[in-house]
């Protein structure tokens, strides 16, 4: 089983939990906000986003497939750092991509599937979280090449997400204002993680 204290996990050792999906007939596994996972085998990927963004990649000829789950962090109104958001988005997308080239995808055939972004945390930070999300991941694609093929962004109901990793298929289902607090919670919890965790340094700074 995969250590938990690392959240960048793949290739062919199992997550930290597998259990079956009857719905889709697969067996199946949970990510958290700031978790990837990339893999070759037959795995649904599932989690649940708000203002995060959730990135599905996948490459049809070698049938490999992963997801990435992460939010900009905010800015130190102490210690600004213009670089520090890109400088964790593009770490967190490479290092999914890296993991998918290590078991034969090639990036010239990659795929994306985008999500997320919707703005439930609006009101608590200035500007909307979700928008910024969003806007950073399409620059990032398009910069490396790699076409949007399916994506739901935005708005402002929490969506769930189920990935097919190995066979790149994917399906969405909106989440009512009901049950938001959870999601609300997780996230906000996450945001400030972020905020006292030191950046990685070893991306690209865009």
């Amino acid at each position: 089983m995969m250590s938990s204290q690392s959240p960048f996990f793949n290739q062919t050792q199992p997550p930290r939990e597998l259990y079956f999906d009857r719905h889709f007939g697969l067996e199946a596994t949970k990510l958290w906000p700031g978790e990837m996972l990339a893999t070759g085998e037959d795995w649904l990927l599932v989690t649940v986003t708000g203002s995060c963004v959730v990135i599905c990649l996948h490459d049809p000829v070698a049938e490999v497939g992963g997801m990435a789950h992460f939010m900009l962090p905010d800015l130190d109104a102490q210690n600004p750092d213009m670089h520090a958001p890109a400088r964790y988005g593009s770490h967190m997308l490479e290092s999914l991509i890296d993991a998918l080239l290590l078991q034969g995808a090639r990036r010239e055939r990659l795929m994306a599937f985008l999500y997320g972004g919707a703005n439930i945390l609006k009101g608590l930070y200035l500007g909307a979280p979700g928008e910024r999300n969003i806007l950073f991941t399409r620059n990032y694609l398009a910069t490396e090449g790699i076409p949007v093929h399916e994506e739901a962004v935005l708005e402002v109901l929490p969506r769930k997400i189920y990935f097919q990793a190995r066979r790149g298929r994917a399906k969405i289902r909106g989440i009512r204002a009901v049950h938001n607090r959870t999601i609300f919670e997780r996230e906000l919890e996450y945001r400030h993680r972020l905020r006292a965790e030191v950046q990685p340094t070893d991306g690209e700074v865009f």
